[in-house]
């Protein structure tokens, strides 16, 4: 570049690529990477230049730009994304494909590769819509012949293109980018059944590819090869033999094939199964006898054996694999050789110790599971050298795999599967340390610390000695759990350690620490949803006859526990039944060598699963599920159905299993309430109640008739009324029942719910959310509320406090004073009694948490009894104090006022006062002011310490003990005026006592009691989403932040550090995206330029054709092109970190778009959207409009959620497939099951907003 010659440096650069990419190529990698590193190089400095030529007038900085720009264009992208997914630098190779479409292409990135789909649905709405068929308007998909539409790039490249992006995703570590790539492609079926583990569908699809490859059809349009250009494995089938024809491999095999002597196939098929020819021997169904009898190609050979051994492997079948790599040793020396390492995988997963490593081979195997099977098989044999030698060679051949991937910074998740080998290699060192030999009974434990040659135990005291240091062998087992608990990810990266740790276990000779092991494995198989996985870890458990009883119906249980998950209901119910008949029949001498606290934990974790699934399904009367439920109580307090000893229960049960029982039955009443409530409010229910009473009209209208009729009439009208009167009372029962039944299920559900709240923390979230729900849906029921009293006296009071908007919501009034305090008989109330003690429980419960947790209840308090504190220029909003609810919240503070946290809600009356008189003064022209001119500055510092910074996140503390939360030291000097809104809020710094400095924005004449229950809602969805395992396993949620109301009007809301706004980002001058990424000749255009453009053109064709709008809109489009994705190319330089950011970007959108849907969130324009400039997560501001309101608006909101051209730009070449719309799945999956919580927060609304 120095020298002028920048051409001649890009093509050497493009021919270097271009020899690498060659299958005979000799040049290193280190070359390679170099060159890399001169591409990123060129790029990074482009960019920079890019975001700061625009800041000054900088010509020198310009002319540099243009210059790499120009030398970027030269580079070849796609051969150099293709080294680089060669390399395994898959994130480079995407960024790079972006690029490329990024320079080459008329439109924005994403088009490029955008599903075909689109082309197919514009050809739909051709036919369909009005607009496409006018005249002289262009179909979208309509270009230049021999292009892909929407690109300038041949269709040759582009499907080069797809190919490449489709290879790169699947190596990705990310569960739904695979979506996006094959959605439109019809040979990717394999794909997406390997990528979903269905391995069943993926065997299948092998067997016919076999069958199809070995006859050597030669029909163009049957070969498909995109379904054989990856390497992933398949799934269950036959052996390598096809599912249709007859074949076999040929009798005439050698018995240890060598890789100089290859070995073929011999396939033979029935004549009825090959295609006839015609007459004339031609025809389009004839076969070429030439094809017919060519080869099957290497490479193809071993792909698709892959595939079917890791098929094998997938679905746990351990013998038909090995059977099966038996057979390829056998028929096919050169595929074998390239799998071998597969067999003695399988050789010492399945315990089998008779394979040889020079079997199909002169040279010994230099492989890494054939090292751990040596070292395995000499653990077992007592041979330390081996032992030693084999875990070194494996050790030291890791390590120089991990330093040749290592020196590329993006292949870093790369490591994963070598980090889990050398944790399978430390796991059987460690073993080696603990296992010692026996003459007797083989191996059996040994201490850490003996010596590997010395043989610890005398042969008669063998059994003794293995009970007297059993303990190390169960601390080996729980640092085996400690392990797993630390691997996250992918289930199959996990598996291997698990599968090693069975053998382990198995070489131990402890046969219940094996079972409980392979139980545990098989649940966690079960929820990573692997049930091939889970059925063989079953299996291979129950195969060990020495497990005691116990072991065996656990194992049993969690057989049953998998029928379920794969929706067999029945089945899984059957078992659940036949285990208790089983355990209930058992005689106590087979378990006496079980402990009771075991036995009587497993019977009532059985009984609470099977009433759950009897509840699900309602395969059984509510009397049977509650007396199954009702039986785990047994359990616990003895089987006549007495408590007997409360103690004595204890000592036999955990607390968790109390808390658990009372969980599931409360969750079985108040399903069964909820069936019994939506009867009730049922059609037939309603015309069974008016048919009684027009039954009782009837009668009425008859005894009136009777008294004036003569005595012979007067028979047919007994008769009449007798029949009547026998309907009116099986309808009067039949509703007294149900209202019976209603209140029996409803009480049962609230004093089962109080019980799991006192007795654990487990289910905390489900059980507080629906037991305030279920009091505030029946205020008048005097006895809920009599048992929400027994709650706050008895429940701990910081469970309460996620709801606490709620529950202050509707704070009333409930009592007056007397006329004569003496007179206890003269209490005035116009209240009814029920209504009293709902009030009553309100007022203690929202009381006792300001008094335990005052930062956490006091704030709300103190906003309800501001309601009349309104701005002069807000009295006229139509807003309504309620006074009765004003007037409880000023009895309860000063109630507060003299009670053992008086200093405290003193303090926090200050501050709110200070804070509402300056949001009341008079707002001044300048920008800033100082700290003394302002009310907040005449807050003496000994009222500051006392109370922590309104907007922090402060931890629940059960105790109610917050000495050690930080409070506030000072205020900044000088305070900042916004320069957007109609207020002008105010921000200001926020010191604490640990010299953490916060910012806060007091807004002024905004109520900010809807936003601040709004963060409410999303972070429940955040609590709801954590909780789910495919959520949680995409970190899906929604960022937060902190609203403090003081009054309808007053209010502070948290700073968000390190983000903008997207408007800021798209179109603010001179540094907006929009400006700077404009193109030569381009119109530059501003936001509201093109919105008076479009209302003009739309006023314009009222009432006439679309064509004209269209057209206009078409215009816009081409000189206003989506940038947003240079948000990312600008910010995170690094490949791997740009893919990451923008992965968490995709899932943000995806999460808010769903959410702010639900919650009918409105006014989402780019100014109340901010993203982060670190993680590049959105973050939603300004909730004003909500619950549908904009579609009230003067120009109504009609869309869900806002997904603009430039909000999908972002998400890089799939657009809204693939990451987008799985995540918006899985979120609204979660929130619709889940319904009943959101619902309770939303309440808060109906009383109080």
């Amino acid at each position: 570049t120095k020298a002028g010659d920048e051409t001649g440096c890009i093509e050497c650069i493009n021919s270097q690529f271009q020899f690498f990419l060659r299958k005979d190529a000799a040049i290193e990698e280190r070359v390679i990477d170099d060159l890399f590193a001169v591409v990123h190089h060129l790029r990074r400095e482009r960019l920079l230049l890019l975001r700061e030529v625009r800041k000054e007038a900088r010509n020198r900085a310009e002319l540099r730009r243009k210059k790499i720009q120009e030398c970027l264009k030269k580079l070849n992208y796609l051969e150099i994304a293709e080294a680089a997914e060669r390399l395994r630098m898959h994130y480079s190779s995407l960024v790079l494909l972006e690029s490329y479409s990024d320079l080459h292409a008329d439109s924005p990135s994403f088009s490029l590769l955008a599903s075909d789909r689109t082309d197919e649905l514009l050809g739909f709405l051709d036919k369909r819509v009005g607009y496409f068929n006018e005249p002289n308007v262009p179909r979208p998909s309509e270009d230049l012949e021999g292009k892909t539409p929407h690109t300038s790039l041949g269709r040759t490249e582009a499907q080069t293109a797809k190919d490449l992006i489709t290879r790169i995703f699947r190596h990705l570590d990310d569960p739904d980018a695979v979506y996006g790539v094959v959605s439109s492609q019809q040979d990717t079926d394999l794909l997406l059944a390997e990528h979903e583990g269905k391995w069943s569908h993926a065997m299948q699809m092998y067997d016919s590819m076999w069958q199809f490859r070995q006859a050597n059809v030669q029909d163009p349009s049957l070969r498909n090869p995109s379904i054989l250009s990856g390497n992933s494995p398949a799934s269950l089938s036959s052996l390598s033999s096809g599912c249709g024809g007859k074949a076999a491999y040929s009798k005439k095999r050698s018995r240890a094939p060598s890789s100089s002597r290859p070995h073929k196939f011999k396939f033979e098929t029935k004549s009825e199964n090959l295609p006839k020819k015609d007459a004339d021997g031609s025809g389009c169904n004839a076969l070429n006898e030439k094809a017919l009898n060519a080869p099957i190609d290497f490479e193809e050979r071993l792909r698709l054996h892959e595939g079917l051994i890791g098929s094998f492997k997938k679905m746990g079948c351990s013998y038909t694999l090995e059977t099966y790599m038996k057979e390829l040793a056998q028929s096919d020396g050169d595929v074998y050789k390239n799998l071998a390492d597969r067999h003695f995988e399988v050789a010492w997963r399945s315990s089998h110790w008779s394979l040889d490593e020079t079997s199909s081979s002169e040279q010994p195997l230099q492989t890494f599971n054939v090292s751990l099977y040596s070292a395995l098989l000499a653990l077992r044999e007592r041979n330390g050298r081996a032992f030693e030698d084999n875990i070194s060679s494996a050790r030291e051949d890791l390590m120089k795999q991990i330093s040749r991937i290592g020196r590329r910074e993006e292949s870093f998740s790369l490591l994963q599967p070598y980090i889990v080998k050398l944790q399978l290699l430390n796991d059987a060192a460690e073993a080696w340390q603990l296992f010692g030999a026996s003459r007797k009974r083989g191996p059996v434990l040994r201490r850490a610390s003996s010596v590997v040659s010395e043989v610890l135990y005398a042969p008669s005291q063998e059994i003794q000695e293995e009970e007297k240091y059993a303990p190390d062998l169960e601390h080996f087992q729980k640092l085996f759990n400690s392990r797993l608990a630390g691997l996250h990810g992918k289930f199959e990266l996990i598996e291997p350690v698990v599968a090693l740790r069975t053998v382990l276990l198995e070489l131990s000779g402890s046969v219940n620490l094996l079972g409980s092991h392979l139980r545990c494995a098989s649940r966690m198989a079960r929820d990573s949803g692997e049930p091939y996985s889970c059925r063989a870890y079953l299996k291979r458990a129950k195969s060990h006859p020495h497990l005691n009883l116990l072991r065996k119906l656990e194992l049993q249980m969690e057989e049953c526990h998998l029928a379920w998950d794969l929706s067999e209901e029945q089945t899984a119910i059957r078992g659940a039944m036949d285990l208790i008949l089983r355990l209930r029949k058992t005689q106590p001498s087979h378990l006496a060598d079980i402990p009771p606290k075991e036995i009587v934990e497993y019977q009532v974790d059985l009984h609470c699963l099977l009433g759950d699934w009897l509840s699900c399904t309602l395969s059984e009367s509510t009397e049977v599920i509650s007396r199954i439920l009702e039986s785990a109580k047994h359990c616990i307090y003895g089987t006549n159905g007495s408590k007997g000893d409360v103690k004595q229960a204890k000592h036999s049960l955990t607390e968790y299993e109390l808390h658990k029982v009372h969980y599931q039955l409360g969750r079985f009443h108040d399903h069964a309430y909820q069936r019994l409530a939506a009867q009730k409010k049922s059609v037939e229910y309603q015309r069974s109640h008016e048919l009684m009473e027009e039954n009782k009209r009837k009668l009425r209208r008859l005894k009136t008739l009777r008294e004036a009729e003569p005595v012979v009439k007067k028979r047919d009208l007994d008769r009449q009324m007798n029949s009547l009167m026998k309907k009116i009372k099986i309808d009067q029962d039949k509703h007294w029942k149900l209202d019976a039944s209603v209140q029996t299920s409803l009480i049962a559900a609230v004093k089962c719910y109080n019980q799991c709240l006192r007795q654990g923390n487990i289910y905390d979230r489900e059980v507080i959310y629906r037991l305030i729900s279920l009091w505030f849906s029946n205020p008048s029921n005097e006895q809920v509320s009599r048992q929400m009293g027994y709650a706050i006296r008895n429940v701990p009071i910081y469970k309460f406090l996620p709801l606490v908007y709620q529950i202050a919501s509707r704070l009333k009034t409930w009592d007056f004073p007397r006329s004569d305090p003496s007179d206890s008989d003269t209490l005035i109330t116009n209240l009814e009694q029920h209504e009293v003690a709902f009030r009553k429980a309100i007022y203690d419960l929202v009381k006792e948490m300001a008094l335990k947790h005052p930062f956490h209840a006091l704030y709300q308090i103190f906003a309800i009894a501001n309601g009349d504190k309104l701005h002069k220029k807000s009295r006229n909003s139509g807003y309504k104090v309620n006074v009765e609810r004003k007037k409880a919240a000023e009895t309860m503070l000063d109630e507060l006022r003299s009670s053992p946290r008086k200093d405290i809600v003193l303090a926090v009356d200050a501050l709110i006062t200070r804070f509402i008189e300056l949001s009341f003064m008079r707002t001044p022209d300048r920008s800033t002011m100082t700290l003394r001119h302002i009310p907040i500055g005449k807050l003496r510092s000994h009222i500051l310490e006392l109370i922590p910074i309104p907007t922090a996140s402060i931890e629940v503390y059960p105790d109610g003990n917050y000495s050690d939360v930080p409070k506030i030291r000072k205020f900044g000097p000088t305070v900042r005026f916004a320069n957007t809104g109609i207020s002008r809020p105010m921000i200001i710094d926020c010191f604490d006592t640990a010299a953490k400095m916060s910012r806060v924005l007091a807004k002024p004449r905004d109520d900010l009691r809807q936003d601040a229950v709004m963060e409410q809602v999303f972070r429940l969805v955040n609590g709801l989403l954590s909780s789910n395992v495919q959520t949680r396993r995409r970190q899906l949620g929604m960022r937060t932040y902190n609203v403090v109301p003081f009054t309808p009007c007053v209010g502070l809301v948290e700073w968000v550090l390190n983000t903008t706004s997207i408007g800021d980002y798209l179109s603010k001058e001179p540094s907006g995206a929009h400006f700077r990424y404009s193109r030569p000749g381009q119109k530059w255009l501003r936001t509201r330029d093109i919105q008076n453009f479009l209302i003009q053109t739309s006023e314009a064709t009222t009432g006439k054709t679309s064509k004209g709008l269209y057209d206009r809109y078409t215009e816009v489009t081409q000189d206003f092109q989506p940038v947003f994705r240079h948000f990312f190319l600008e910010r995170f330089l690094d490949p791997c970190e740009w893919f990451h950011r923008r992965i968490a970007y995709t899932r943000s959108v995806a999460v808010g778009s769903i959410v702010g849907y639900v919650v009918g969130l409105g006014d989402r324009h780019c100014q109340n959207i901010l993203i982060d400039k670190q993680s590049a997560e959105l973050v939603h501001i300004d909730f004003g409009v909500a619950f549908d309101q904009g579609k009230l608006l003067k120009t109504p909101e009609i869309v869900p959620f806002r997904l603009t051209r430039d909000i999908v730009d972002g998400m890089g070449v799939t657009g809204v497939e693939g990451v987008f719309r799985r995540c918006c799945e899985e979120t609204m999956r979660v929130l619709r099951k889940n319904k009943e919580m959101l619902l309770t927060v939303l309440e808060v609304f109906v009383h109080d907003l």
